[in-house]
């Protein structure tokens, strides 16, 4: 019988996330496979627990709820601040990233501004989102 993960064993795995919709959001397979300690909470805690058990080369489809991933989308995240806190130097557009965070949040998208004021959202970007995820066991390291 071949060797299966287990906790705290470090493990290399491909992998590939998709929405509900189907779309891939993230994916290893063209690259490098990803290297990480089941149990070490890098990873999200339903894919730690998918791993445990999985020997090298198996292959497992695992979907998170939204809850269980990176947590509901709440309008309590968007955030309304005067323009002027943000510096001059930083473009706004619609719909990208500033170059900036809050303590709680690494990214700000802009959802809207005019001259005095930002609307600006603090929730990942994939929020609210049942995710599905490939995963094949490379290598127990």
């Amino acid at each position: 019988m071949s060797e299966t993960a287990k906790a705290d064993d470090t493990v290399r795995f491909h992998y590939s996330g998709a929405r509900g919709d189907g779309s891939i959001f993230e994916s290893s397979l063209d690259g490098e496979p990803l290297e990480a300690t089941i149990g070490a909470g890098k990873l999200i805690a339903d894919l730690e627990g998918a791993l445990i058990g999985m020997a090298v080369g198996e292959q497992k489809v695992v979907t998170v709820a939204a809850a269980d991933a990176y947590g509901p989308y709440l309008q309590e995240r968007i955030y309304e601040i005067e323009r002027s806190l943000i510096p001059d130097n930083v473009e706004l557009i619609v719909g990208e990233v500033l170059p900036m965070r809050l303590a709680d949040s690494p990214r700000l998208k802009v959802v809207s501004f005019d001259a005095q004021r930002a609307q600006l959202d603090a929730n990942h970007p994939l929020a609210g989102e049942d995710l599905t995820f490939e995963l094949i066991l490379i290598e127990i390291v």
